[in-house]
């Protein structure tokens, strides 16, 4: 029988968040058939699960300053080519930009991989000509990433591969705990979204399109799972007066019980690389309204006759202009990436998507309809047909 080969996969920490996720994934489904080695920067906060797992930590956390930067890069460099060098590492996958920087230089005896999992690192010239010209293969998120790498920085060493998505794992967490919801069944419709304390998320979108949806429908409320302080957020709710009818829980090592307990999941990100809380919600079958951000929910909402509109491939996101009723849940323009909190104005986006809130939340047999389509399109997402790409992949 030959012998297993040896994976690495780096992340900067185990903190909260979908990379993190997605790197724990990685390693339940890949440690039957390798030999897998987690490696951390900083492993002070580990909010996942790391049971039966092999996690190194180089305890070299993110400094400040230029050159306090510059000299922990160098330390990372080499303790990742030592690590490497020391386990025979055969494959080095790295997710996220701090991560993936240190790996290309970290050059062993070892095929490297850089995961892009975000937008901004797409748009970060220097790096993605570093990954197009050092990495064994650079690996996007979704394929409108990989469409955009290829036209801006003529990367030929690129594919995609979806984020693994364990619907029977999420299915069972979701109803492996009673829950005490901040809001009850007789207080009404239960919005739910989930995301850091950031302005990438585009909450302020969120909260101002349901203040309108409020004022229409008195007994809905908003939830909004996530980790930070919320500050600027709570203070727009108490302005528009629905702090009453928004609940901000803080982080969750297990969210899916709430989300099961939702009526509806809304995202108002104006980017990301693959909307994990996206797929995670359909897979409960929840309906969702999401607005066509790079990258990922045009993908995901649509099918594949309307998402492939475009002879030369352009993204979605450069041409709808009009909310669009998908085959898998509503998909909304691109909005302002520009933050604001200010509580006299609620801009026509935010109108309309607070207009298509009230239709869904006025429809049953549509969200039921949503939900039941949304859940049979993520098991395009499944663990397993990750898995099979990843390894393809690797022996590519």
């Amino acid at each position: 029988m030959q012998d297993k080969k040896n994976v690495l996969l780096i992340i900067p920490s185990l903190h909260q968040g979908g990379a993190e996720r997605k790197c724990i994934r990685t390693a339940n489904l890949l440690k039957d058939d390798f030999n897998v080695t987690i490696a951390v920067f900083d492993g002070s906060k580990n909010h996942y699960d790391t049971d039966g797992l092999n996690v190194v930590d180089l305890n070299l956390p993110a400094a400040s300053g230029k050159i306090n930067k510059i000299f922990r890069l160098k330390k990372r460099i080499s303790a990742l080519k030592k690590l490497k060098h020391d386990l025979n590492i055969h494959y080095s996958y790295s997710l996220g930009s701090t991560a993936s920087l240190s790996n290309v230089f970290a050059k062993a005896n070892d095929k490297i991989f850089t995961a892009i999992t975000g937008f901004i690192t797409l748009e970060n010239k220097f790096e993605m000509k570093l990954y197009s010209r050092n990495a064994h293969r650079v690996v996007f998120c979704s394929n409108d990433m990989l469409e955009y790498s290829k036209k801006t920085y003529n990367t030929k060493n690129g594919c995609y591969l979806y984020n693994p998505l364990p619907s029977a794992e999420i299915i069972e967490s979701a109803n492996s705990e009673s829950v005490v919801y901040p809001f009850s069944r007789e207080d009404g419709y239960r919005i739910i979204s989930m995301g850091r304390d950031d302005d990438q998320k585009g909450f302020w979108h969120l909260i101002k399109a349901f203040a309108s949806v409020h004022e229409n429908i008195p007994n809905s409320n908003l939830t909004i799972i996530g980790e930070g302080s919320f500050e600027k957020a709570k203070s727009l709710c108490s302005l528009l007066g629905i702090s009453d009818h928004v609940s901000f829980t803080g982080p969750m090592k297990n969210p899916f019980p709430y989300i099961n307990e939702a009526d509806l999941f809304v995202m108002t990100s104006n980017h990301e690389g693959f909307p994990n809380s996206l797929i995670e919600a359909m897979a409960l079958k929840k309906p969702v309204i999401a607005c066509n951000c790079k990258t990922g929910p045009a993908e995901i909402l649509l099918s594949e006759k309307d998402y492939k509109k475009s002879d030369n491939n352009a993204m979605l996101s450069d041409y709808i202009n009009d909310v669009i009723h998908g085959e898998y849940g509503i998909l909304l323009p691109d909005m302002s990436h520009t933050p604001d909190y200010l509580s006299d104005v609620i801009t026509d986006e935010q109108k309309r998507l607070g207009d298509e809130i009230i239709s869904l939340l006025q429809d049953e047999d549509l969200r039921n309809a949503y939900g039941e389509k949304g859940f049979n399109r993520v098991q395009d997402f499944s663990p397993e047909l990750y898995k099979e790409n990843l390894v393809r992949i690797f022996d590519m």
